[in-house]
């Protein structure tokens, strides 16, 4: 290779590659591999820090809440005023502090847990909640902000010795604009990458960071990853977005859902109904979260107004319905497993499927058979 460097004779390049540590070596290797001339002696010194893949050592990825709030990455949570996004997560504070299973009964982690919140006050409102969801209360930290409420960027060195010192599994920081101060462009499409010093310390400090957000006003908008207030960047940096929203079909109920999972199996992030009620503690009446159970709605589905959910995706499972019983019956079994991977809910379809008047047929012990009429 003219202009450039070779390998020794008879050395095998992706052997030089995989073994070698002198750079030089390595970048003669790819030359030699991609058949290019290659000059070490200009990369005396690399143009930026990097690391070979193969020196890299794999670690199993762990576990807040299995599906839906990964150790040691951010999470976001979004949701309306109204559908206790505050008291869901004085729950699973609650659930983190004394290492009880989660919601679903998947097991817990036991660690501390930080609160950052603006909105409720810690004596009436914050600690009565934790109360009431069993918290271990000597194991949950509410920083004395006072006057002034920190700003996570600027502070956040403080930040991660706070973790560090508590021996947190969770930091809470609700909502997330109040914590952060005027250089970060919460509008922007760089404000992912302000917000970088917060992933790096859910990955030193191994913690999870929930990140809480109102909605936009945009209902139009059918995707629950865009209702999010602020720049979709940063849901874009979390590895993992929850919202909490209606029930389409009882507005007396709520459901807590996935907008997006980057590590996990759609099986593994189900939705998750809930509801909101009073609780009694020692200081007086409070909030308390009781679960209801796996649903089939979508995150799309709980955030659309509830006349644009009933009718709209109604009609949308109703069309993909008609598309699925075309050729003949189909068993229901196997049409609820296609179901996930179309983006409707099964709830939605057995509903549409009363709308166009689907056939059931009870097949002997194989279940039950679906067509059209």
């Amino acid at each position: 290779m003219e202009g450039g460097t070779t390998l020794n004779h008879g050395a095998d390049p992706w052997e030089t590659l995989a073994d070698s540590e002198d750079l030089d070596a390595r970048v003669r290797a790819v030359g030699a591999i991609c058949d290019v001339p290659m000059a070490p002696s200009a990369l005396s010194a690399p143009p930026m820090a990097f690391r070979v893949a193969s020196d890299v050592e794999p670690v199993p990825l762990r576990w807040l809440w299995r599906g839906r709030m990964p150790l040691g990455k951010i999470t976001t949570l979004d949701g309306d005023p109204g559908v206790g996004k505050s008291t869901i997560l004085c729950d699973l504070a609650a659930r983190v502090s004394s290492g009880r299973p989660m919601p679903d009964g998947t097991e817990g982690l036991r660690g501390g847990v930080v609160i950052l919140t603006a909105e409720d006050d810690a004596d009436d409102t914050i600690l009565p909640r934790l109360i009431a969801a069993g918290a271990d209360t000597g194991n949950v930290f509410l920083p004395a902000v006072d006057d002034a409420l920190p700003d996570v960027i600027e502070a956040i060195d403080e930040l991660a010795a706070l973790i560090r010192y508590t021996g947190s599994r969770l930091l809470i920081i609700d909502p997330l604009p109040t914590f952060v101060g005027e250089r970060v462009n919460m509008k922007g499409t760089g404000s992912s990458r302000s917000l970088m010093p917060l992933k790096q310390v859910a990955r030193e400090e191994d913690c999870s960071i929930v990140l809480v957000r109102h909605m936009n006003k945009d209902s139009r908008q059918g995707k629950a990853v865009y209702r999010g207030a602020d720049s979709i960047s940063i849901v874009g940096l979390a590895r993992s977005g929850l919202v909490a929203g209606r029930d389409p079909e009882d507005p007396d109920r709520c459901v807590l859902a996935a907008t997006k999972s980057n590590l996990a199996a759609a099986s593994d992030a189900h939705s998750i109904s809930y509801r909101i009620t009073s609780a009694i503690v020692e200081s007086g009446e409070t909030s308390r979260v009781e679960w209801l159970g796996e649903v089939d709605f979508t995150a799309d589905e709980i955030v659309a107004p509830l006349s644009t959910a009933r009718e709209g995706a109604r009609d949308l499972a109703a069309d993909w319905l008609r598309e699925a019983l075309a050729a003949g019956p189909v068993a229901a079994n196997d049409l609820k497993s296609r179901v996930r991977s179309s983006g409707h809910s099964w709830a939605t379809v057995k509903r549409a499927k009363a709308d166009i008047g689907v056939v059931s047929r009870k097949q002997g012990s194989g279940g039950w058979e679906w067509s059209l009429p």
